[in-house]
């Protein structure tokens, strides 16, 4: 037993650990908040934030100051580095650091493929593309309208009802039938959700439900002038919906077509809300902002760390 105890701690003390390194605008990011990072052929990192576009040695964050306005996309393709931002998209050598750019007629072309031909850049609200080759020259890519790539649409599970099949996805939401198909919406969609013979829509405008009557649609918008996150219903039958900015709201069953109740934290501050599940009997949410909890052995909710509802609401 000693040998094997013995054996057991050469063990681990011979395993590596494996270090953290955190990195924010204490240490020269231009913005906490992150839409793109790449690493290129000579290992270093590239960081896209609404700052701009800074490289990562290493040691030290060194900008790119040809480059401004929000970063969405940052790609090595053919060592090359290509940064799509809302108004141009750049090409960098990721060794001299030369740039050369080009500027789009106008913004939302934010969606971007590297393709073998070239580079697609798609604009989902007028269903309008773009494309360069790798020299970002304008290209004859053949590319068919946005509309005409709805399975592009399908990373949230589709939804069947009353014969119309609901998709929705980063392009947007469209009803579908065996005769037809419908746009509902061309804005991000981040939920889509069927409750009492009706369908929501979580997507960066608010909340949208639909309700069908035989042929007949009807489209009321829930929550506007906020991203709504998430949706859920719990076991009561009551929809919660999780927003961005103005917190956590319940439509409670037997008023789904009333008002909205938002939920707050003891200081009387909204809840932005990311994430709500079940587990244990409870209510779980995630959220940005740390919220006091009254169990002492977890002390706060983060979009890392979760503390029961319950505590709260």
């Amino acid at each position: 037993m000693l040998v094997s105890i013995c054996c057991l701690s050469l063990s681990a003390a011979s395993q590596k650990w494996v270090e953290t390194l955190h990195i924010d605008m204490d240490d020269g990011l231009k913005q906490n908040t992150v839409f793109a990072v790449e690493e290129d052929t000579f290992g270093a990192i590239w960081v896209g934030t609404p700052g701009g576009l800074q490289r990562y040695n290493g040691f030290e964050l060194h900008w790119i100051d040809s480059i401004s306005g929000t970063v969405l996309n940052v790609s090595q393709v053919n060592g090359f580095v290509y940064c799509l931002t809302l108004s141009s998209l750049y090409k960098i050598d990721p060794f001299s650091l030369e740039t050369s750019s080009v500027q789009f007629p106008e913004k939302d072309y934010y969606q971007i493929r590297y393709l073998s031909g070239g580079i697609l850049l798609e604009n989902k609200l007028a269903d309008m593309s773009l494309s360069y080759d790798y020299d970002l020259q304008k290209s004859a890519l053949e590319q068919a309208p946005i509309s005409a790539s709805l399975p592009l649409l399908n990373h949230l599970e589709p939804i069947e009802l009353n014969g119309w099949t609901f998709h929705a996805g980063s392009y947007g939401a469209y009803r579908q039938s065996e005769a037809d198909t419908v746009w509902i919406t061309r804005t991000f969609c981040t939920q889509l959700l069927a409750y009492d013979d009706r369908i929501f829509i979580a997507y960066h405008e608010g909340l949208l439900e639909i309700s069908i009557d035989g042929e007949t649609f009807q489209e009321k918008q829930r929550i506007s002038n906020d991203k709504a996150e998430c949706l859920d219903i719990d076991r009561n039958g009551n929809l919660w919906v999780g927003t961005a900015s103005y917190g956590l709201f319940m439509f409670h069953r037997n008023m789904i077509h009333g008002h909205y109740k938002p939920v707050f934290d003891d200081a009387s501050k909204h809840i932005p809300c990311w994430e709500i599940f079940d587990a244990d009997s409870n209510r779980y949410v995630a959220t940005t902002h740390m919220v006091p909890s009254s169990d002492s052995s977890i002390a706060i909710i983060t979009r890392r760390f979760l503390t029961r509802s319950c505590d709260i609401f």
